[in-house]
């Protein structure tokens, strides 16, 4: 059974994926996990394809961040994890932790997009990182230029998600 924030969460990545796909960017991908073995892996919300030039793209992956009630802070939880078998140190936060996906997966690009804001430090590292951010705000103004009503907060909300596909996408990466 699925927590209200992880429903939450999730609406907020498929009305993310939907409107991406609506913007004309290709082969966009929620719950995607890029495997370079059995047991190594990267996960990422959101990733997908924007054209440089007529014959090259660029992979972009997303980080996206609901929140119901205000500010989406900088700092993860800390310690360790065990996964598969191995103790892993957890990255402390939010910006490292993009940063390090996007270079395990071999991507062009990052962003983390909330649907609020985000601490004043993640702006600050991620610019940093070269880590793009997408808040509210703006994407509110994305969503209104492209012609959509209301807010994003109740377009996310009305996403019925038995009508979606919630089972992960695998892509195995070349070592």
């Amino acid at each position: 059974m699925m927590t209200p924030e992880k429903i939450r969460g999730n609406q907020f990545e498929i009305w993310l994926e939907e409107f991406l796909k609506l913007q004309g960017y290709k082969n966009v991908l929620r719950d995607v996990e890029y495997h370079k073995d059995k047991n190594t892996f990267r996960q990422a919300d959101i990733s997908y394809n924007y054209i440089v030039s007529k014959n090259h793209l660029k992979l972009m992956i997303v980080e996206a961040k609901y929140s119901s009630n205000g500010y989406i802070s900088y700092k993860l939880r800390a310690g360790e994890k065990e996964k598969s078998g191995q103790v892993i140190r957890r990255i402390d936060n939010l910006v490292d932790e993009v940063w390090e996906r996007q270079n395990f997966i071999g991507a062009d690009q990052s962003i983390l997009v909330t649907n609020k804001k985000f601490e004043n430090k993640v702006r600050t590292e991620a610019f940093k990182k070269g880590v793009k951010v997408l808040e509210g705000d703006d994407l509110q103004l994305l969503f209104k230029k492209f012609g959509y009503l209301g807010t994003i907060d109740e377009s996310i909300s009305k996403i019925d998600l038995r009508k979606h596909n919630l089972y992960k996408n695998v892509i195995y990466l070349d070592k």
